[in-house]
This record gives C-alpha cells, sequence and structure tokens, in this order.
C-alpha cells in the first residue's frame, strides 16, 4: 500500500495491478496550499530515490508539483498539486524502484536549487545529498511564497486605501526627541556590522553542502570552525546555542505565531548581523532589571514599574494591533509618535517598528551594554517552532546558561520573574 497526499491530506492508496492509461485515467489533483507546502516537503524528505525536474513552462501555464510514484507491479499513480504562488517553475518527481534509485539526476533551470548548476544536470548519488536538496528547495519556495504574501498584501492595502507601509533606508540614523526618550529610559545606538557571521547564517539557512554532515543535518564541527575563524568579534553562539543553528537551517525559527498551527507555512527569522544599523533602545542595567526603579515606557504599555514577569502575551497584545502583519497596537504608535517628535496620526510612523529586541541584536550590543552578564533572562524577537506547531517566544542572555551567546526559547504563558522586556525602536526593514 503506497501513501499519497491529496487536497493537503495524507490518504492511503492501493496499487494498480497494471500500468496506468494516463489517456484514459486521469491523475489524482490536489491544490497545495501554502498551509501544506511544508507538510509535503517533509513527505518528499522521506522518501528514497527520486528524480526530479525543474521545468520553465512560461508565466501563462498554472505551475504544478507532479508526482509520479510506481507501483509494486508496474502500476503508477500520479498526483499532481498546484502551486499559485510560484509564477514560472514546474517541479516533476519521478521515484524510482529502490534497486534503481542509486542514482538521482537533478536538473536545475536556475530559478530555485543550486546556486551552480545554472541550468545544468546535478547528479545526486547519495539520499542525505538528495534530502539536503529538498530542504533548499524548500526554503527557496517558502521565500517566493513570502514575497507572494507581501505582494498581495500590499495590493489589498491599496485597493483598501490604506497606506503604504514599505521601509526605506534601513540603518541610516533618524532624528528623534532626546528628551521622551531620556524620559522613557531610551538611548541611541549604532549596532556594528558583522558581515561574515551573516555570510555563515545565510548559508546555513540555504543549507550550503559545505556546512551539513553526510547524513545531510548541520555539522557542528564546520560551523564552530568558521565562526572560530571569522566571528571572534562577536559572542560564541554556535557554543552554546548549536541548536538555534539547527532549527533555522530547518526553517523552524519564525517572526509569526500562526496560530500555533504546526501546518502553516511561516515567515522565517533571519539573523541580520550583516548590515550596520541605528536604534533606539531601553538602556537599563541588567543587574537592575528586577529592581524597583521605575520605567515610564514599561508603565505606558504594561502598567507595572519594571520590566520582569510579563508574559509572552500581554507583551504582544501591548506591542501590536496584528502580530503576524507586524500592525503596531495603538499606545505603541503614540510612544512611537513621541519618541520621533511626530504627530499620531502622522504617516512616517508606519516605517518605524517598537519591538523586542532580535537576538543578532543582543549580540552585536553585549559587550558595549554588558549584556549576558547576570542572572537574567531576556525577551528576545522570533519564535521557536515545536513539533506540535506551538510557538516560544525566543529568550537569552543569563549568564549560566552561556551569557551573551545563549539563544534559547520559552513559553509565551511563563510567568517566572527571571525574563525581562527590552525594547528597541528600529527603522523597519
Amino acid at each position: 500500500m503506497s501513501e499519497i497526499c491529496k487536497g493537503g491530506t495524507l490518504i492511503d492508496q492501493q496499487p494498480s495491478s497494471s500500468p496506468v492509461d494516463t489517456e484514459t485515467r486521469p491523475p489524482y489533483e490536489a491544490k497545495l496550499s501554502r498551509d501544506n507546502f511544508a507538510s509535503l516537503m517533509r513527505l518528499l524528505k522521506q522518501a528514497a530515490g527520486f528524480k526530479i525536474n525543474l521545468l520553465t513552462e512560461g508565466d501563462l501555464t498554472p505551475p504544478t508539483l507532479a508526482i509520479e510514484k510506481g507501483g509494486l507491479r508496474g502500476g503508477k499513480q500520479k498526483i499532481v498539486y498546484e502551486i499559485a504562488s510560484v509564477d514560472v517553475t514546474q517541479m516533476t518527481l519521478l521515484p524510482m524502484h529502490e534497486s534503481k534509485a542509486s542514482t538521482i539526476i537533478v536538473e536545475d533551470v536556475g530559478e530555485i536549487g543550486p546556486d551552480d548548476s545554472h541550468g545544468r544536470p546535478v547528479y545526486v548519488t547519495d539520499k542525505a545529498e538528495f534530502k539536503a536538496y529538498l530542504t533548499r528547495l524548500e526554503a527557496a519556495i517558502d521565500s517566493a511564497l513570502e514575497a507572494d504574501r507581501v505582494a498581495r498584501r500590499h495590493a489589498g492595502r491599496a485597493l483598501s486605501g490604506i497606506p503604504e507601509t514599505v521601509p526605506v533606508e534601513t540603518g541610516r540614523r533618524f532624528d528623534y526627541n532626546l528628551e521622551v526618550a531620556e524620559r522613557y529610559g531610551m538611548e541611541a545606538v549604532e549596532l556594528p556590522a558583522r558581515p561574515k557571521a551573516q555570510e555563515l547564517f545565510d548559508k546555513i539557512i540555504a543549507n550550503d553542502l559545505a556546512f551539513l554532515g553526510t547524513d545531510g543535518t548541520l555539522n557542528r564541527e564546520e560551523v564552530q570552525r568558521y565562526w572560530d575563524a571569522n566571528c571572534t568579534n562577536l559572542p560564541n553562539i554556535p557554543k552554546e546555542s548549536f541548536w538555534y543553528f539547527k532549527q533555522l537551517a530547518r526553517g523552524l525559527i519564525s517572526d509569526t505565531i500562526d496560530e500555533d498551527d504546526k501546518d502553516t507555512v511561516t515567515k522565517r527569522h533571519i539573523p541580520s548581523f550583516g548590515e550596520k544599523d541605528f536604534v533606539l533602545v531601553m538602556n537599563f542595567p541588567e543587574k537592575d532589571a528586577r529592581g524597583d526603579s521605575r520605567i515610564e515606557i514599561i508603565e505606558k504599555l504594561f502598567n507595572t514599574s519594571h520590566p520582569t514577569g510579563i508574559l509572552r502575551e500581554k507583551i504582544n497584545v501591548a506591542l501590536w494591533e496584528d502580530h503576524d502583519a507586524r500592525e503596531q497596537s495603538l499606545v505603541a504608535k503614540v510612544i512611537i509618535a513621541e519618541l520621533l517628535d511626530l504627530e499620531v496620526g502622522a504617516s512616517e510612523i508606519a516605517k518605524y517598528e517598537l519591538r523586542l529586541i532580535r537576538p543578532d541584536e543582543y549580540a552585536r550590543l553585549a559587550q558595549s551594554q554588558n549584556y549576558g552578564n547576570h542572572d537574567i533572562w531576556t525577551h528576545m524577537d522570533g519564535y521557536n517552532i515545536r513539533g506540535d506547531g506551538r510557538r516560544d517566544g525566543l529568550i537569552g542572555g543569563d549568564r549560566g546558561y552561556g551569557g551573551a551567546a545563549c539563544v534559547d526559547a520559552d513559553w509565551r504563558d511563563d510567568r517566572r520573574g527571571s525574563i525581562a522586556v527590552r525594547l528597541v525602536l528600529q527603522r523597519k526593514r
């Protein structure tokens, strides 16, 4: 009995006892939604020997994902999936009999897939290589789907008359009200560029073969070797938080909660070390996070005087009208307007974001701001996706767990008083 995917749901299908007459018997067909793409890719990764062809069919041809699966007695089953969000790429997967699966041929037109193929056939003889290829393919199509989602959202805004919020000039210094910033406990800082670290993260997310072991998983020794040679100006994140690299490689670090749905294709979290940046950041010393000092911005957002013991869910409600769409709450917009010395209704506000500090920002500021040297955690922007789909909020920085090199994750309803809120105001990416 063979397993196929129809309508996004796996079902069992008996193999035919004779070859299928494709002229009289139509293939199984199903829509492949964004939500089910990741599930399908996981299914393919578990399968043995496939022959893959990536073919450009032209703008007018609906792109499809066709899977033709051979039966035990020569019968074939073919399933066709429409990839509505990818404009010009068709991918055909033709499973071979297990005894003939020693060579897998991958033909790539250069739209997605290995960067070095340039349309030439790529011969893959190792199953781990094949799985690594599928992972890279998944990442590439995920990116295309996300770009499509952004484009659709922008188009919807245009039709509804909502002002566009496309970010511009990220990293450039911006004017702000110094008096208000000091009152809110925020200061301006410049984040140094760390392009070598960014190069590593980009390669890991793309599942570059140079950083994969023979089993197709991330090679810790290679990652550590690269970091030790090129990233000594940063905390040793691979040593203390290798799980974070593995989750990034698997596409399981997210910027969105997606209603904790394990089948939703999420917005992948991409570390940003490569460019210098300019932000306003809360400047309380970590040693004072659980003290009695009054922090006005914390009071205004969370109705409490100091930045610890605040649930992740409460943080999200206070900061966001729509968390996954990154639409700020009214109170957050008021704070942004005050910091930028603007009217609350000014369109310029939509170009900025008030949010939790990101792991890459925390690491880049650790030395100058003395982060990671105390027994205190910090809430960080981003989520780890558990096997059941639950999104746990990123945290880090506790000295007992690696200090500034530590990136971890915690339940969004954790009430412990040892996790602090540190906010950042940044021009949107």
